[in-house]
């Protein structure tokens, strides 16, 4: 019936009929490996999947409200896609079983996924981003927790620094630009507001998604329309307490970036 339901694109919560008034089903895009590795794998061959077939519509948006630097700005680099794996497995390995930062080989396999997952994200017609101004402290506030605890070598957080450093010079142009190399056109704003959680939604002219972050890196989605229309609208107001720094507020997109540069340089290391 999924199977059915997916090809002929049938929403199955509205065919199945729910009993509780003004109810919606959510799904959780959740492994059911036991090896946090092997399930971050199997996490992301899926998404990598639907993504694609998002890409291969007429027409595509995604908006997120986020405290994190999205995936697939992370995932270009190898130390921080290494060290956004290992907070995943910190999370999911017991304290007696946990290897330093150092100890943990990325699957070449699992790699070649994340790769093929970043090169497909700029085929979104268009995607805008309302982000926590304090994203880059948080992820600082990360790294220092796991050299406090030696769970990592200086030269470990020496890599990651660089590769943040180097990060935000690929966001600042990207800003500046407002667009991907192939023309598809990308919003950031900066909030002046804090943000609790990650919520995102992707449009295309068949299909509407809901996406609310949990655990780190899965998500719970939704195909009903209604929270589809109460998730976008959400989102979209936040640009009023945002600023926005593509092709636009030159001034504040200097400021932002260089107060972010200095975030990172203030870790010492």
């Amino acid at each position: 019936v999924a199977s059915i339901a997916e090809k002929m694109n049938l929403s199955l919560d509205k065919t199945v009929g729910l009993s509780i008034p003004d109810s919606a089903v959510f799904y959780l895009n959740k492994s059911t490996q036991a090896d946090p590795l092997e399930g971050e794998f199997e996490v992301a061959e899926r998404t990598t999947k639907d993504l694609k077939r998002i890409t291969s519509e007429p027409y595509s948006e995604v908006g997120t409200s986020s405290n994190s630097l999205p995936q697939q700005f992370l995932l270009k680099y190898e130390s921080l896609a290494k060290f956004r794996s290992y907070k995943w497995l910190y999370q999911n390995t017991k304290p007696e079983s946990i290897r330093p930062y150092g100890g943990i080989i990325m699957p070449e396999s699992l790699r070649k996924l994340q790769r093929d997952y970043v090169k497909e994200c700029p085929n979104i017609k268009y995607a805008y981003y309302v982000w926590d101004g304090q994203l880059f402290t948080y992820l600082i506030k990360d790294l220092t927790y796991f050299l406090g605890i030696n769970l990592m070598t200086l030269d470990e957080a020496r890599m990651i620094k660089e590769e943040l450093l180097l990060l935000i010079a690929e966001l600042e142009k990207l800003a500046a630009r407002g667009h991907h190399d192939n023309g598809n056109k990308v919003d950031l704003y900066i909030s002046n507001t804090n943000f609790e959680n990650t919520y995102s939604y992707i449009e295309t002219s068949t299909l509407p998604v809901s996406m609310i972050r949990v655990f780190t890196m899965n998500y719970v989605t939704s195909l009903d329309v209604r929270i589809f229309g109460s998730l976008k609208n959400w989102i979209q107001s936040l640009k009023r307490v945002s600023i926005l720094i593509s092709e636009s507020g030159e001034i504040q997109r200097v400021q932002f970036f260089k107060q972010q540069r200095a975030i990172v340089e203030s870790i010492g290391i």
